[in-house]
């Protein structure tokens, strides 16, 4: 639970979760979904910060993105202010972080957190100050879909969104605070176990390996149990609502349709959803 609540956390909001820039190693995690009438959409799994899309882009990924009029994403996550991010990262009144968590992770935090004073560290929310330590330990700067969206707005595309980053932001609030704590804690206690992990899953990732991620998305926690609340809460609803979406964007094609890799695996996978509605879905190589 804790490990999955972590990496759930970065992949939903954008973090740096570590990656050096090369060429690609192997097929992006990247599909053609075709429509009976001839619409179509490349759907992209990413990982949303950490690796370029030069370093897992194939020539026929960005065929299909340069062909696309409509770029579409998760959510608009730049250049958010940082006032209204507050308002989302402060905890309830009542609540302080140093009694949330255990009292070697508040001893630590106040040497790992720069810029930020323990006073105003005390009202962050566990997930803020989880996501800000993975900033810290990845120092990672390539965001994939920041620089797909800049490209697409250059290009003269459409943008597109399948919901706001105030509702992802909700979702993450919804999660118990003392879950969060106990990832926070997690967090502090085995940092360079979990820099090493998620290393290793990007890794799988950039070479396209499908059958790698799944292991260690399982043994990282990047895709929880789909008994797990968590995965209902931050992937099967989500799923759901922006199934319908999809296929209007597929059906006015072509489109190009990026959202976060446990997103469109496994299930109940977009993918799998599509196939089961007569989608054809063929991997780009």
């Amino acid at each position: 639970m804790r490990r999955s609540v972590l990496t759930l956390i970065s992949c939903l909001l954008l973090l740096p979760i570590g990656c050096g820039e090369s060429k690609p190693l192997g097929p992006p995690l990247a599909w053609r979904a075709s429509d009976s009438t001839g619409g179509q959409a490349i759907l992209l799994g990413t990982l949303h910060r950490g690796v370029s899309a030069s370093a897992v882009f194939t020539r026929a990924t960005w065929d299909g993105f340069d062909a696309a009029t409509t770029m579409v994403a998760e959510a608009e996550t730049r250049d958010i202010a940082p006032t209204d991010f507050f308002s989302f990262a402060k905890l309830p009144p009542g609540q302080t972080l140093d009694q949330l968590v255990s009292a070697e992770t508040w001893t630590e935090l106040l040497q790992l957190i720069d810029g930020i004073s323990s006073y105003d560290l005390r009202f962050l929310r566990p997930w803020v100050v989880s996501s800000i330590l993975q900033d810290d330990l990845m120092a990672s700067s390539a965001a994939m879909d920041v620089e797909l969206l800049d490209r697409a707005e250059k290009q003269g595309k459409q943008l597109a969104f399948l919901e706001t980053w105030q509702y992802q932001a909700t979702l993450l609030n919804q999660i118990p605070l003392a879950d969060s704590a106990q990832v926070l804690d997690y967090l502090v206690a085995h940092r360079e176990e979990v820099r090493r992990q998620i290393e290793e899953l990007i890794l799988a990732y950039r070479l396209g390996d499908l059958d790698e991620i799944s292991r260690l998305a399982e043994l990282t926690g990047a895709v929880p149990p789909m008994d797990d609340p968590v995965f209902d809460l931050l992937i099967g609803q989500r799923n759901f609502n922006w199934l319908p979406i999809i296929e209007e964007h597929i059906g006015s094609g072509p489109a190009f349709i990026a959202v976060g890799f446990g997103h469109l695996l496994g299930p109940e996978g977009l993918l799998q959803k599509l196939q089961e509605k007569d989608y054809q879905i063929e991997r780009l190589d």
